[in-house]
């Protein structure tokens, strides 16, 4: 809700327009605007996604025949722009940072981020019910978000889209500290398996999230990266390795590879070579 109802200042060409009056004028005035404004293709892109929400839900809720319209919208391209480059930590860099706490709840917390390329949102609304112990397996099924005008500053609801749903091995060094740690837990007055692994009774806030992220990077004197680069190290770290994008997709819990790509493609290796050694090679066959 608050993302959309940011996005209402891009459609000042729409206020107070019936959906039954839409035509090809007003829609090239709003992409002309939208082109003239600061913002990435990507954000001029969700924009319209919005708008095509709108559409749909006129054409099915009320019959309006918006088809004229809708076929007019189209995508918006910049072939100069540049691919943005993700702010990550290579292994290497991740090990350096992980020596900046010796709290082990802080320690699990940025582990799980990293080795399973969490959203947020995703490893604040895990709870140890969620943890599969014997095959060493996490259960992403929603995440916990954060409530404005609410008794409650969170909310549990399903993760981002029915792919997102999806469950994860745990690596050793993970999985160690999760054992200690839930062993440390147990000990605490009125324990059970739903409470958060990170937090207790309520899982931690944003806020506290990225603090002890400053300070673990302050400790370890290295660059400090924002809370969801640790989901673009995690993707990184699986392309390095040589993880396909279908793999790459499903662990992060993408809703098609497109999406996978459309963010990552930078980041996968360049082929051609082995292209090229492929057809010698078969020329020499002959």
């Amino acid at each position: 809700m608050e993302t959309y109802l940011k996005r209402r200042r891009y459609f000042a060409d729409f206020e107070n327009v019936k959906l039954k009056d839409m035509d090809g004028n007003l829609y090239h005035k709003f992409q002309q605007d939208l082109w003239n404004k600061p913002i990435k293709c990507s954000t001029r892109n969700d924009v319209q996604k919005f708008l095509k929400i709108i559409l749909n839900w006129g054409m099915k809720m009320y019959d309006i025949n918006l088809m004229k319209f809708y076929k007019k919208i189209e995508f918006f391209k910049d072939p100069n722009e540049m691919k943005e480059e993700k702010d990550v930590y290579t292994f290497e860099e991740f090990q350096k940072y992980i020596t900046g706490t010796t709290n082990l709840n802080d320690k699990a917390m940025f582990e799980m981020l990293y080795y399973c390329g969490l959203r947020r949102g995703e490893a604040r609304g895990l709870q140890w019910s969620d943890i599969d112990w014997n095959n060493k397996l996490v259960s992403i099924t929603k995440q916990a978000n954060s409530v404005k005008d609410s008794q409650k500053y969170y909310e549990l609801t399903p993760p981002k889209t029915s792919k997102s749903i999806r469950t994860l091995p745990l690596t050793e060094v993970l999985y160690n500290d999760l054992v200690n740690l839930y062993n440390e837990k147990k000990k605490y007055y009125g324990f059970n398996d739903k409470w958060f692994i990170f937090g207790e009774h309520e899982p931690l806030t944003f806020g506290m999230m990225s603090r002890i992220n400053g300070r673990i990077a302050k400790n370890a004197d290295i660059r400090r990266i924002a809370l969801h680069c640790f989901r673009h190290s995690c993707a990184s770290l699986l392309i390095n390795t040589g993880q396909p994008v279908t793999t790459v997709s499903k662990y992060l819990g993408h809703a098609s590879t497109k999406e996978t790509l459309d963010t990552y493609s930078h980041m996968f290796p360049n082929n051609l070579t082995d292209v090229k050694n492929t057809m010698d090679n078969l020329n020499l066959s002959i």
